[in-house]
């Protein structure tokens, strides 16, 4: 039997086997179109991945990570609250007031120990001349009273030293009275620069 007279789909006035390669080489050229604009959309999306991918590396890498930047609003957490009822201004104010005074009690004692420790000085040296006066005072009067009482030989040698000490009594009252003037002057600056008495006797209270 003749193989057209078999075939399903057989057209009449035409050869179906000559017919089919045609076909068959149709559908096979749609298919390798269609691979191949997979392949390049493919392709192009890759591309596109590697370029972004690059220039984000690229950027991380020239650009550092910057720090966290702090404000004043950050800070405030770590400064350490103020008491309850109390301004933290009015806190710093106190603690001012509180330095001021004290520096003034630092200088207050440091002048009063000016003051007690010159006239201290002075009254001292005032006293060494006031015993030296005394001291030979008494010696001119004992001479002056056991002058009746001896020979006139003896007389001369009275008379010398009664002269002496009446020289070295006048050194030693003219000495005291620039002490007395010293201490005069001492009372004096302190009374123009408002220093209570006391000071000048080391009494502070």
């Amino acid at each position: 039997m003749h193989l057209r007279n078999h075939l399903p789909f057989s057209v009449p006035g035409r050869d179906p086997i000559r017919a089919c390669p045609k076909s068959v080489a149709q559908r096979g050229s749609r298919q390798a179109g269609m691979t191949k604009y997979m392949f390049l959309f493919a392709h192009s999306l890759i591309s596109i991945a590697l370029f972004f991918s690059t220039a984000s590396a690229t950027q991380g890498e020239s650009q550092p990570e910057a720090s966290p930047a702090f404000t004043n609003k950050d800070l405030e957490q770590y400064r350490p609250s103020a008491p309850a009822g109390e301004n933290p201004a009015q806190g710093t104010d106190v603690q001012k007031q509180e330095k001021r005074q004290k520096s003034e009690a630092i200088a207050e004692r440091k002048e009063q120990e000016y003051w007690c420790k010159k006239a201290r000085q002075v009254k001292k040296s005032l006293a060494i001349a006031k015993d030296e006066v005394d001291e030979l005072t008494a010696r001119l009067k004992e001479l002056s009273s056991s002058g009746t009482q001896i020979s006139r030989k003896k007389t001369t040698s009275l008379e010398k030293q009664q002269s002496k000490i009446s020289r070295e009594l006048k050194t030693a009252g003219k000495r005291l009275r620039e002490r007395q003037d010293t201490l005069a002057e001492l009372e004096g600056d302190a009374y123009r620069s408002n220093i209570p008495a006391g000071w000048l006797r080391c009494q502070f209270e």
